[in-house]
């Protein structure tokens, strides 16, 4: 008995023109950057039947609404990820010739991806359509590689036992590295000691009578929130947070031409960033943030990626 395993599995992805519709011929890019612990799945709301029955027993149990979610954990890196940045975040404008500067910044969403899970040691295949990102995150300590999740909200999923596309496209994958990252707050630089956000989307699954599926993603009020974690040097970041006072992160790494960048460019502190005494060794200042909307920026966050992929 075969049983499929996950070293020879993929994930890859196609963006659609219209919502939850897979091009037709598509040309599918494998996601390398992401990682083993993906959870893209269907689940059926469950109704249980309150019959009366007289066997103190249920008596019957049906399937309802079919929802489609799940993330996928990523090691960020320049080349191959660029289209899913733009999908979680909103519209991006690109510019050079190469190497290219592609600014994406809060906005409408676009219609969707499709996201195919192949086991091709099986030959099964596993198509999610109408795919939207609910929430990116992004996570880096002072040792390994920047990494993060991307939760998806869909549309629809179908199996087949072909892939869409044969021959994907597939891009060098070079995860950025802690080492490589510069991180700035209030234009300053600060030694940091961990930095974290989470970009939500706040997606509405629309459910209609007759449908066992959404016939709608809608995408709510965006937010951002994240965690800043100094060295407790001085008092300039705390006295920020004690008088609200606005001010910006951003966080840059960079490997050889290859840039990605996330900016804040207004952020006011937020909960408790009382330094506290947890142990004999050094101090802390945990400072949790939330990003807002800054009238110079048109955004509250901004991400840019400079590569050699002239579209994402």
């Amino acid at each position: 008995m075969t049983q499929a395993v996950g070293a020879l599995a993929y994930l890859a992805y196609v963006p659609e023109v219209t919502w939850n519709t897979t091009p037709g011929t598509p040309s599918l890019i494998q996601l390398k950057a992401g990682v083993y612990g993906e959870s893209m799945g269907m689940e059926i709301d469950e109704h249980i039947s309150n019959s009366i029955n007289s066997k103190r027993a249920v008596e019957t149990v049906r399937g309802g609404n079919k929802h489609f979610k799940g993330s996928i954990p990523i090691e960020f890196a320049a080349l191959g990820l660029g289209t899913l940045l733009k999908h979680a975040l909103g519209p991006v404008s690109t510019s050079g010739a190469g190497p290219y500067v592609h600014v994406i910044k809060r906005g409408a969403l676009a219609a969707g991806m499709t996201i195919e899970k192949g086991f091709t040691d099986l030959a099964q295949y596993f198509m999610f359509t109408g795919c939207k990102p609910e929430k990116l995150s992004g996570s880096v300590s002072p040792s390994g590689i920047f990494t993060g999740s991307l939760d998806f909200v869909g549309g629809g999923m179908t199996t087949a036992t072909s892939p869409l596309d044969a021959s994907l496209t597939a891009s060098t994958h070079t995860p950025f590295m802690e080492h490589e990252a510069v991180v700035t707050e209030g234009g300053s630089g600060v030694t940091v000691l961990g930095f974290d956000f989470e970009i939500t989307n706040n997606i509405d699954e629309v459910l209609a009578v007759g449908s066992r599926v959404p016939v709608a993603l809608t995408e709510g009020k965006g937010d951002c929130t994240g965690n800043l974690t100094l060295m407790f040097e001085n008092m300039t970041a705390f006295n920020k947070f004690l008088n609200e006072t606005a001010t910006e992160a951003k966080i840059v790494f960079t490997n050889g031409a290859n840039i990605l960048e996330f900016y804040f460019p207004e952020i006011r502190y937020i909960g408790d960033a009382v330094p506290k005494i947890a142990n004999a060794q050094g101090v802390v200042v945990p400072l949790k943030f939330r990003a807002i909307y800054d009238t110079s920026e048109l955004t509250d966050v901004k991400i840019t990626l400079t590569n050699t992929e002239s579209t994402i």
